[in-house]
């Protein structure tokens, strides 16, 4: 199996670029949503699918005595490098265009000031996602969310 990206290809960095800005507050949401004594983990950037329709993905999950109690992960496809998705237990709960991206492509030139301020608006958007869906299986589970 190949599982170098083509070199035009953003997908793994952006996967890998968003999952490192956001990394502790999911690992954070793991904890929160999961059995108490599971432990959070977190994998590297990893290829997956058929070929034509690879993505590249980085994964959270909660480990308990029973197995995986809870998994978080982003995604973004070689055929959609500029979309980043993310997937509560393999459900897509939100996919979006990383503000900087669009923009690049708009031609619009953001301060610094207004590329810091959208770039954390999108992370704090799929961060909310995952936590609505979490809490959503939660109450689905009858479970609470930890203090």
């Amino acid at each position: 199996m190949h599982t170098l990206p083509d070199l035009e290809n953003r997908a793994p960095s952006l996967v890998n670029w968003v999952g490192c800005h956001i990394d502790a507050s999911l690992r954070s949401l793991l904890a929160r949503y999961s059995d108490p004594e599971a432990r959070v983990a977190g994998s590297s950037t990893r290829p997956g699918g058929p070929p034509g329709q690879r993505k590249w993905t980085r994964h959270w999950k909660a480990l308990s005595s029973t197995g995986i109690d809870l998994s978080i992960s982003l995604e973004v496809y070689e055929a959609e490098d500029t979309i980043v998705s993310a997937c509560a237990d393999r459900a897509e709960v939100m996919s979006a265009e990383p503000p900087w991206i669009t923009a690049r492509r708009q031609g619009l030139d953001l301060t610094p000031e207004q590329d810091a301020a959208a770039r954390a608006y999108f992370y704090e958007d799929l961060i909310s996602a995952l936590e609505a869906e979490l809490v959503s299986r939660s109450a689905h589970r009858g479970l609470r969310a930890s203090a």
